[in-house]
């Protein structure tokens, strides 16, 4: 797996330059635990306190669709960062290509040409797959996906019942 600029060393503001070669070692061993192929293009941007652009690149031409767990790289980021476990959980939400908006607005607003082929046969239409089930998603040879990973303290008992008057 290639990783670009990890948000860790943004975050890890103890590491030193004698350490870095130390921190990235250590940062390939934990994102290679999730597995990603190596045809997956990792880059990570940090966006503020708790939160990180993670995208995603299948480059290879074609083959078989890349399964990638989501949930096990957003944890093992968080792990290098702090260097010890943190009752934090992450929390996705997928983007569009620019990271300007959420894909469900995006979708929304995308333009949806009419042409005169639309109706007939031996013309397919595009299914293109953006599921996340469960921190799960797939990346097709030559796709990008963008998601934005945020990390969240869990809610307490007493917390989630609290109402507001």
């Amino acid at each position: 797996m290639k990783t670009d600029n990890p948000a860790q060393f943004f975050f890890n503001f103890k590491a030193s330059q004698k350490q870095e070669g130390k921190a990235s070692a250590y940062l390939q061993q934990l994102l290679r635990s999730p597995r990603l192929p190596g045809t997956v293009k990792m880059v990570s941007q940090p966006l503020f306190k708790d939160k990180v652009l993670l995208r995603f690149e299948n480059v290879a031409d074609s083959g078989d669709k890349q399964i990638i767990n989501l949930n096990e790289v957003a944890t093992n980021l968080m792990l290098f960062a702090n260097m010890k476990k943190v009752d934090l959980h992450p929390k996705f939400m997928e983007l569009s290509l620019s990271s300007m908006m959420p894909l469900e607005e995006m979708l929304k607003r995308k333009v949806h040409w009419k042409t005169v082929d639309d109706d007939k046969d031996g013309y397919t239409q595009s299914k293109i797959d953006y599921t996340l089930n469960d921190g799960l998603f797939t990346l097709e040879p030559q796709r990008i996906r963008v998601f934005a990973v945020w990390y969240e303290k869990p809610k307490s008992d007493e917390e989630k019942f609290l109402v507001i008057q």
